[in-house]
């Protein structure tokens, strides 16, 4: 066939990258060097430009680039090549060669599997940008698919996705495109193979197309192989013959490269087939390089919680307000006494987070981890003891922060430990034949070498840890749901131990299993599945203990001891707290909370505190940065209300009281709850019951939202006897909700992870003797995001909303909202439109709790926001299984086994229960605070207050205010409220106000 300018076959000699893009390239040079590739060609640039010429779009594409350089409408542009695109036919003259190149190949002959056509821009697949998800591939299966899906990849170049990342990564002009027409093989076995990770290869690998693994659908089998071209030993569900020739691939395709490579492959007919190899750019290969710094002989100026790993240096960014918070720049350290979620969009700009108080599951916690920022909390005195502007480099991983901007230099750690490191050691160790592995996981058998006849599984993890890593509540179930969940399991143990040809496979399951109805499953699916019950049970090893040194015994105690050591209060504040010497706030002052709120009236009034007298201690807990009077009205009764709501029954209110923004706890009643708190933690009955009633209670504080005006018609039209009716029927659902929620972050931060923290650490050091070429996992594997919190949804959707905005080169907000008012932008429009729908009760600089629900701050807050990687949910809950296994296995030693499961069982559930919940309160709240303005307005309207002025009223001044509308409020009352607001700001180091400038209130300030 003559050769034409618009197709190249994969057969080419010296393939030219500008003229057939980086993919084309590559799966020439491949087919040159002889690998298997499925057969196809390649339609090149030249076909690209002269249908783009054919079609007008000449132009329109230099005028795409200009707007690309600058600040134009890229998506306006895109979107009318890509209209253009579809309405028309390729030209003939660019058709005929490719309807040639398909005969040629064969591609339709005898061939049942059909075509895939695959982007190749000639930006594609080199060093600098792999482009990975960009552009489009898409399969078909008839030939009459092909002409339309060639425009369809052609299109792809011009989607506001692509262009928005063109712009982002410093492109100035539109890549051409080139289209891979290939032959698609539908595989026995794919995956994809990282030629260099950490100084080996990594295979990771799924049963059927390599799609939903890239996707990451499914969890993948991985396989370690000690270097391009070295044995692979072991290799799981794949081939011995398959992972040999992988890890020769991955030697010769590196020289025949030139470098670590990225590539997808297929087994197919028994053979491997290369489908994609590039050079490694994506973000799991850098990680084998990660950042480090030399720390020996450095003196740390703080020391808190590793709550976040990885290292952070720039100046130090104080915040003590959200006005403050909102003008960091990007590369500062965010130090404050503590984060909330009006701080999301600060915390992504800065280079890492120091907090005062907090612990491994607060709010900077979670949301460091989601957002991939090094974190340190629960310092004491970061605030007091570091100064605007200081350099400073924090150490997350260390939990330290040091003086200086250190020296930041990228390292190839050890690797993480795999679960065929734990099969390399136990058959090592182990004493002979006769001894049987004991596992924890399925995971575990995937990599489990051939040789061993009987295997004994323990399955309490993989049925208590779901596909997030939540807790998986089969008591909470009904009968046939929890039977449904143990079939599956039950059928998957049975197709994974007939893969790895085990003759038995024994289930030994824990006490807090459901025991007969998982016997009933395993009985059900036969051999080589059986029951611990069914037969003599073997002496059987567990996998991860066999790494231990025998000589070192746990220095830890068992399960009593740990709690009793739980029960020391002052672990719930990470250090002394301080304390005063006063007496009970006035009765007088709380009666009319009491009679608004019957069941926490009659609760004071049962345990006697309107008559209580005295010196008391208190015990100051933290400072609330932004909390008005009307807030802390309303979640005053919540605290008082712990003990009754958590089921606490013969402890009286754990008493509070407000000291200058502050809240102090009177330290005899807070002192009977944690004892209470803590025995609660370690009951699986309670706490099972504790996570229905806290998600319980987010739907009746919805149902109750119901009621609540929704227009803004409604709201200047709803009377005073309603609006009192609304607040007083919101009220007791809030406090549930938040002496639900409070109490969580004490569980998790001050309870559990501690216990996990000292047990992990007493394994690894039971393991030290041995020498590795791995990481052990350690506590903060037990913590990692597994599931996305609501912050960061919040966060994506910021995002999508900026992308909008870059690829219609709006850049600021006064530009974007003209635009928009202009209707000229329609896809902006509809993004800022989806995110209010969605978000629109969320706040960013909400100082004084008003809704924040308008198309300027979502644009303002978005034009902020750098783009970001989500966390890698898939690998944290790979990780975070293999760390629960191997130290359950090694806690058996201190008679813990049964606790760290118990708390690594629940503390996902908390972390993320506690995080939701700091954001689902500004949506449960919204139509209140809506309410709050519409009583403000009325008021202002009355002459009694200004803007800004009602979140300065106590929750029963307000609701009388209220039902007493539209009379205006007494004068001393306005007195007190602008003294208060005064003091808030002065707390809130938004203003300075001379102490004698304000009146002291009991409770209050």
């Amino acid at each position: 066939m003559k050769r034409s300018p618009f197709v190249e076959f994969f057969d080419s000699g010296r393939p030219d990258a500008a003229r057939i893009g980086g993919k084309g390239a590559s799966l020439c040079r491949l087919t040159g060097h002889g690998h298997r590739v499925p057969p196809g060609f390649v339609i090149t640039v030249d076909a690209f430009v002269h249908a783009c010429e054919a079609l007008g779009l000449g132009e329109a594409a230099k005028i795409l680039d200009r707007s690309l350089a600058g600040s134009g409408d890229i998506a306006r542009l895109g979107g009318q090549a890509s209209t253009a695109l579809a309405a028309s036919r390729i030209p003939k003259t660019v058709l005929a060669p490719i309807e040639a190149a398909v005969r040629r190949v064969g591609l339709w002959r005898d061939n049942t599997q059909g075509v895939i056509v695959r982007s190749s821009a000639t930006v594609e697949d080199g060093a600098a940008h792999s482009f990975a998800g960009i552009f489009e591939s898409i399969p078909i299966t008839t030939p009459d698919q092909l002409e339309p899906t060639i425009r369809e990849v052609w299109s792809s170049v011009f989607s506001p996705r692509a262009l928005t990342y063109f712009r982002e990564v410093g492109l100035t002009q539109v890549p051409t495109m080139a289209v891979v027409v290939q032959r698609f093989l539908h595989a026995e076995r794919s995956g994809v193979m990282f030629t260099s990770f950490s100084g080996r290869t990594l295979v990771e690998h799924v049963e059927g197309d390599c799609e939903k693994l890239v996707k990451g659908e499914v969890t993948p089998e991985q396989l370690w192989i000690d270097g391009p071209g070295r044995d692979p030993g072991a290799s799981g569900l794949l081939k011995p013959a398959h992972a040999r020739e992988l890890s020769r691939l991955a030697a010769t395709l590196e020289a025949e490269f030139g470098g670590p490579q990225d590539v997808e492959w297929v087994v197919w007919e028994n053979e491997v087939h290369v489908v994609q190899s590039r050079p490694i750019t994506t973000p799991a290969a850098q990680a084998s390089g990660s950042t480090t710094v030399d720390l020996s002989g450095l003196e740390p100026i703080l020391t808190g919680t590793p709550a976040s790993g990885g290292f952070g240096a720039g100046a130090v960014h104080l915040v003590h307000n959200i006005e403050q918070a909102l003008a960091i720049l990007k590369g500062q350290v965010l130090v404050t006494p503590m984060t909330n979620p009006d701080m999301v969009v600060a915390m992504r700009q800065s280079a890492a987070i120091v907090t005062d108080v907090g612990g491994m599951i607060c709010h900077a916690a979670i949301v460091s981890r989601e957002l991939g920022l090094p974190c340190v909390v629960g310092t004491a005195k970061a605030t007091t003891i570091l100064r605007q502007g200081d350099l400073v480099t924090v150490a997350g991983t260390a939990g330290k922060v040091f003086r200086g901007k250190l020296e930041i230099v990228q390292a190839a750690p050890a690797r993480p430990c795999e679960w065929a490191d734990l099969w390399a050691i136990w058959t090592e160790s182990t004493t002979g034949k006769a001894d049987v592995p004991l596992v924890s996981s399925v995971d575990a058998l995937t990599a489990m070498p051939a040789g061993f006849p009987t295997v004994v599984i323990a399955p309490d993890i993989d049925l208590r840890c779901g596909p997030t890593g939540l807790w998986v509540d089969l008591e909470g179930m009904s009968a046939h749901e929890a039977d449904a969940v143990l079939a599956d399991y039950v059928a998957r143990l049975s197709r994974v131990a007939r893969e790895r040809s085990l003759q038995r496979l024994i289930v030994r399951p824990g006490a807090g299993l459901p025991r007969s109805r998982l016997a009933d499953a395993v009985r059900r699916a036969g051999p080589p599945l059986a029951f611990a019950d069914d037969s003599a049970a073997p002496r059987a090893i567990a996998l991860g203990s066999a790494a231990a040194d025998a000589a070192a015994a746990p220095a830890v105690s068992g399960m009593p001891e740990a709690e009793a050591a739980a029960l020391d209060t002052i672990k719930f504040f990470g250090h002394q707290p301080g304390s005063s010497i006063g007496p009970m706030p006035d009765p007088e002052r709380r009666v009319g909370w009491w009679t608004l709120l019957p069941e926490y009236g009659r609760f004071h009034r049962e345990a006697g505190t309107p008559a209580e007298r005295g010196e008391h201690t208190w015990l100051e807990v933290r400072p609330e940065l932004v909390i008005s009077a009307l807030l802390k009205s309303l979640v005053q009764p919540g605290f008082e209300m712990v003990p009754r709501v958590m089921g606490f029954r013969d402890l009286p209110p754990m008493h509070i009281k407000w000291i200058k923004c502050r809240y102090n706890f009177r330290s005899d009643t807070f002192a009977g709850v944690w004892r209470a708190l803590v025995r609660a933690t370690w009951d699986g009955g309670y706490m099972a019951d504790l996570m229905r009633r806290v998600r319980r209670s987010y739907q009746q504080l919805g149902e109750v939202l119901l009621l609540f005006p929704t227009t803004d018609a409604e709201l200047a039209a709803v009377s005073p006897e309603r609006m009192v009716a609304l607040i007083t029927s919101w009220w007791p659902r809030w406090v549930e909700f938040f002496a639900l929620c409070w109490f969580i972050q004490a569980q998790g931060d001050d309870i559990i992870y501690p216990f996990l923290e000292e047990t992990v650490r007493d394994n690894v050091r039971r393991l030290a003797g041995r020498t590795t070429a791995f990481v052990w996992p350690g506590a903060p594997d037990l913590v990692a995001p597994t599931t996305p919190v609501m912050s960061g949804e919040y966060m994506a959707s910021v995002a999508r909303v900026r992308e909008a905005l870059v690829a219609a080169g709006l850049m600021t907000r006064d530009a974007a909202l003209d635009a928009l008012e202009r209707k000229e932008h329609p896809e902006v429009a509809a993004r800022v439109a989806e995110h209010l729908k969605n978000w629109h009760w969320m706040r960013d600089r909400d100082l004084l709790f008003e809704p924040w629900d308008t198309p300027a701050r979502v644009i303002e807050t978005a034009l902020r926001t750098e783009p970001h990687s989500g966390a890698n949910y898939e690998a944290n809950l790979r990780r975070n299984r293999l760390a629960l296994s191997v130290h359950g296995d090694l806690a058996q030693a201190a008679g813990r086994a049964d606790g760290l499961h118990h708390a690594a069982r629940f503390l996902h559930d908390l972390n993320v229960e506690r995080e939701n919940h700091h954001v689902l309160w500004l949506k449960y709240s919204y139509p209140l605070r809506r309410l709050f303005v519409e009583v403000e307005r009325r008021l202002v309207a009355a002459g009694s207050l200004t803007q800004g002025d009602i979140f300065f009223m106590q929750a029963p001044e307000l609701i009388e205010a209220a039902g007493r509308l539209p009379a205006p409020l007494a004068p001393d009352l306005v007195t007190t409220i602008r003294n208060r607001r005064k003091a808030f700001r002065h707390e809130a180091r938004l203003v300075r106000v001379g102490e004698a400038e304000l009146v002291r209130e009991d409770d209050y300030y």
